[in-house]
Formats: C-alpha cells, sequence, structure tokens
C-alpha cells in the first residue's frame, strides 16, 4: 500500500482489494459508496463527498504511539492556555505568550475573563503526515473538526462493499468511538448532563452555534443523529443550532432563541469574528457564567488553533514557562517538525520560535509556509515547488498573514485508482495524511484524506480515505 515505508499487512490489504478489483467491481464498490452516502444525507458542503477505494491501513500498536503522543501533545497545550490566561490576570501584556499571540490581541480579554469547568479543549484534531513509524504533527484543530460523523459514514460504507470482503475475513479492526455516526452528539449530550446545575428545570440543552450558517454542512446530520438517540431513550433535553449571535444571557442563564442551554459547541471560524461586535455580548457573556460552557474554550479557539502553536510548544523559553519534563519535551521534538512564526525581522534578545523572512527565503527547498489561521490549504507553498522569485514574494505575503514555516514532512503516498470515461480502472498514486481525534483527553478515531496533489485537502479536491486498524492480528 505505501510506496515508501513498507509494511508488510498493509501489502497485504492491498493485494487483497487488487484481487477483488475489475473495472466491474470498482464501479459497483464507489456506486455503493456514494448511494449510501447519499442516503444518510453525508455530502462535502452539497457535493457528493469523494472517498477513495483503497483503504488506509494502521497497525494497531503504531495507533497506539499516535495516541499516547498526541495526548501529551493536548496536555501541553491545555497547559499553554492556561499559562496565557495567568499571564494576562498578572497583568504582562508584554509577557512571552502575549508577544507570541500578538495577532488576537483583540481577543485576550475575553480569553483570559472565561470560566471553565470542563478541559480547555474538549475536541481535537491532529493533522499528521510522514510515513508509517514516523508520522508528525502538522497541524491542531479545534474549530473544524469535520470527522466526528462524516468520515465513520464513509468507513461504514467501504466495508459493506464487495471489495471490503476479503480483508474483513483476514483481519480483525480495532473500532473507536468516532466509528459510529452518532457517537458525537451521544458525547455532547453526556457532557451537557454532567454540567447541569442542580435544580434546573428540566434537562440541560445544547446548542451549536454557526457564524451566518457556514462551516455547518455537517449539522443536519447531527440533528438527525440527536433525534435517533432520542426516540430510543439514549439522550433528552433540547438541541437547538443557532447563530452565534443568537446567545443571550438572563441571570445566570444562557439561552439561544429562548432555549436554555449548557453546553455550547462552535462550529465556526472564530477569525471572522470581531470580539467588539455588539451582537456577540451574549456569546461572550456565556463564556462566562457557571451554569454554561464552551465545549471548547475561547483559549483553544484562538491559540490552539493557531498554526504558530506548534512553534511556540517547541520554543525552549516556552517549554521552561510551562515547566515541561524531558519526556513532554522528547515527544514534542519527536511529533512536532520544526515550526518558526515568520517576521520581517527579529529584535536582538528576541526568544525563539521565531525566524526572519530573509532566513525563509535562503531555506526555500526545506520548508512549507502557511499563513497562521487559513483552511482548506489556502496560502501553503512548499519551497521545492517554487521559483526564488515566486518564494520571495509568498514568504512576504506571509509575513503579513502572521504565518509560520515549517519543516516539510515528506507525505506517504499509496496506490489509488480512478475510472475513466469508459468505465476502466486508471492507476495511480495519491499522496496522504492520517488525522487523529481526541474527545476530551482520549483517542476518539482516525481519518484519511488523500490527494494527487501535494497539500491534502478535501475542499480543495481530495478525497477521504477510509481508516483500518489492524487488531493485532489475523482473525
Amino acid at each position: 500500500m505505501w510506496s515508501t515505508g513498507g509494511d508488510p499487512a498493509a501489502d497485504d490489504v492491498e493485494a487483497r482489494v487488487r484481487a477483488a478489483l475489475d473495472p466491474a467491481a470498482a464501479r459497483r464498490a464507489r456506486d455503493h459508496i456514494a448511494r449510501t452516502l447519499r442516503d444518510a444525507g453525508v455530502t462535502f458542503e452539497g457535493s457528493p463527498l469523494g472517498v477513495s477505494l483503497f483503504p488506509t491501513v494502521l497497525a494497531e500498536a503504531e495507533v497506539d504511539q499516535m495516541a499516547r503522543a498526541g495526548r501529551t501533545i493536548r496536555a501541553v497545550l491545555c497547559r499553554l492556555i492556561a499559562a496565557f490566561r495567568a499571564e494576562h490576570r498578572a497583568g504582562d501584556r508584554a509577557g512571552l505568550l502575549h508577544g507570541l499571540f500578538a495577532p488576537y490581541e483583540r481577543w485576550w480579554d475575553a480569553i483570559a475573563a472565561e470560566r471553565r469547568r470542563l478541559p480547555e479543549i474538549g475536541l481535537m484534531r491532529l493533522d499528521c503526515a510522514g510515513h508509517p513509524g514516523s508520522w508528525r504533527v502538522l497541524e491542531t484543530n479545534t474549530a473544524c473538526p469535520g470527522g466526528t460523523t462524516v468520515c465513520a459514514s464513509a468507513r461504514r460504507a467501504w466495508l459493506a462493499c464487495e471489495l471490503a470482503a476479503p480483508v474483513r475475513a483476514r483481519y480483525r479492526l480495532r473500532e473507536y468511538p468516532l466509528d459510529d455516526e452518532g457517537q458525537f452528539v451521544a458525547h455532547l449530550a453526556r457532557t451537557a448532563s454532567a454540567l447541569a446545575s442542580p435544580g434546573a428545570a428540566g434537562p440541560p440543552g445544547i446548542a451549536i452555534l454557526t457564524d451566518r450558517g457556514s462551516l455547518s454542512f455537517e449539522i443536519e446530520l447531527w440533528r438527525e443523529q440527536f433525534e435517533r438517540l432520542r426516540s430510543a431513550g439514549a439522550v433528552d433535553g433540547p438541541l437547538v443550532v443557532g447563530d452565534v449571535r443568537e446567545v443571550e444571557v438572563d441571570g445566570e442563564v444562557a439561552r439561544v432563541r429562548g432555549t436554555p442551554v449548557a453546553l455550547i459547541h462552535n462550529k465556526l471560524n472564530p477569525i471572522d469574528l470581531d470580539p467588539s461586535e455588539r451582537a456577540l455580548a451574549g456569546w461572550l457573556a456565556a463564556s462566562r457564567l457557571p451554569g454554561a460552557e464552551l465545549l471548547n474554550s475561547l483559549g483553544a479557539l484562538y491559540l490552539t488553533e493557531a498554526k504558530r502553536v506548534l512553534a511556540c510548544v517547541r520554543a525552549p523559553a516556552v517549554q521552561d514557562r510551562l515547566d515541561l519534563d524531558a519526556a513532554e519535551r522528547e515527544t514534542i521534538a519527536r511529533w512536532i517538525p520544526a515550526t518558526e512564526v515568520i517576521a520581517e525581522r527579529i529584535p536582538a534578545g528576541t526568544p525563539g520560535a521565531w525566524t526572519d523572512a530573509e532566513s525563509v527565503v535562503r531555506r526555500r527547498p526545506a520548508l512549507v509556509i502557511k499563513p497562521d489561521a487559513l483552511s482548506r490549504g489556502e496560502g501553503v507553498h512548499l519551497g521545492r515547488a517554487s521559483t526564488d522569485e515566486d518564494w520571495r514574494r509568498r514568504v512576504a505575503d506571509t509575513v503579513a498573514r502572521a504565518g509560520v514555516a515549517q519543516e516539510e514532512v515528506a507525505l506517504a503516498r499509496a496506490s489509488a485508482i480512478d475510472l475513466d470515461a469508459a468505465g476502466q480502472i486508471v492507476w495511480g498514486e495519491e499522496h496522504l495524511g492520517v488525522e487523529i481525534y481526541y474527545v476530551g483527553s482520549e483517542l476518539a478515531g482516525l481519518s484519511s484524506r488523500a490527494s494527487r496533489l501535494p497539500v491534502c485537502n478535501v475542499g480543495a479536491g481530495g478525497r477521504l480515505r477510509p481508516v483500518l486498524v489492524l487488531a493485532g492480528g489475523a482473525a
């Protein structure tokens, strides 16, 4: 399956899928997957969701290793947010962490004022690239972790097609909570119940908030899943979908369109919001209530969602501030590639995590540059694929977008097939990455994205690959 890295089990899975493949079988599998997703209401923003006919295969032991590393990284990020709050409350607006997160100054006060009972990060995706045995975390994502539902549907559809039969006959597959499409909304319901105030009138409500309907294509699925679970008696209380501007605070109670809510999940791009907008006052006030909670804190949305956070946690001065032990430092060095915040020039005495634009220009062949807060691969450029002139211009643009430079990590390549206009199989390769999802502190599931381009993103023309984690050995 892997063109580099080598994994005997993955090679065996590929051989079994290939043996079941002919043009007719490929068409039936493609049509089955498309029909299953359509019937389940699964799309990508209203368009058909592309799913590879080959799975991404991982060994259970390797996933367990990834899970441990991700758990450490998440814990460090939670401590980073707490340290930022402490620095702000101490009045140190010129402090180390405030300097690193200067682009988010307008959100500093709101982050520091939030009251939390839940951990800072309730839901997180770590985007990984590399090869078996050498995966690296390229980005964090807390604002738009779309695989909570869609990837489970794609995996289930693939496992039910005829190409999966010889694989299922040979291997036991490990299952994770997010392999069940309804588990995310069930988790929201459990969390809301745990937050419910004693003596509250009726079961606690859950709000899923968007910004004028953006990033909303999974929400109808969540609503349908919640209703199915309610019909089965597995959840209770209301689930309300609304706009972030519809939150109102009445004493100690947060309401969305009149419905009291204990838990708010923000399905939005936080960078698009301005805290000075008067219509956001209710949402910000809700973040300070003892009777309401954001699933992911404002600190998670504005600090650990930023690409610069990886540069931050790799910086020795920040590691010292967070009092990281040797094992935590080793995990970060092993799993996070060298990442630096780019500035036009770096003042003398500035702590690590920064680099100057001229240094990035000189190191072009080894680097990738990224804007700090954009998504879907927008503004991501590989140095080796750029001319000197284009690279210099792109570096300047990345500086203007408060972006970062990161050591390029070679993406795994795996077999891919498509069907041409005549219905014949066209063989090829696609780049792929693996995403690991955390609900709370536990690994909750995995997804995989693939693309013919070296920046894997479904919104930019890529597709999903079903993830199979082989549980120990043969069935």
